[in-house]
């Protein structure tokens, strides 16, 4: 009896799985705010520039979080572009969709794997109980045979 034992198929690519996984993501990206960026600075000119430059690449500050500016510790969450925020989805779109080919890839070669395994302990079974039958038929030859040459042991009375 074979122990190794496959249940079920390998997933196949669904394209409603890889845009529900695009969609969580963009959810996750708006939610969590990963269209922010921080700006830093170590001191009150660099930390103006770096907002000033930012600004000029369509960076807009972001009005509901905080703007720390205590002595060499300035910074604001500032958010991107909504072009920058495109690139960013278009990028963890094919991301998603290479991750989840390489996931079902992954799984694929499991089951692969698997199969294989499975069948070779099943003919390795079949093999076993051939050479056992075998075995078992030949013994019971040599035991004929050796029935055949001994006789009854005859003890007098």
């Amino acid at each position: 009896m074979t122990t190794i034992k496959i249940s079920g198929t390998a997933p196949k690519f669904e394209q409603g799985v890889l845009e529900q996984r695009q969609h969580d993501y963009r959810y996750a990206y708006d939610v969590n705010g990963l269209y922010m960026e921080k700006i830093t600075g170590g001191i009150g000119f660099l930390f103006l520039a770096n907002v000033i430059e930012k600004s000029k690449r369509g960076y807009e500050l972001a009005e509901t979080l905080p703007i720390t500016h205590e002595p060499f510790n300035y910074s604001c969450w500032m958010s991107k572009p909504q072009e920058l925020r495109d690139i960013d989805l278009q990028e963890s779109d094919e991301r998603i969709k290479q991750e989840y080919i390489k996931q079902l890839e992954e799984e694929r070669q499991r089951y692969r794997n698997l199969l294989t395994a499975q069948l070779l302990e099943a003919d390795m079974i079949k093999e076993q109980k051939r050479l056992d039958n075998a075995k078992a038929k030949r013994m019971a030859e040599i035991e004929a045979e050796v029935n055949g040459t001994f006789a009854e042991l005859i003890i007098p009375e």
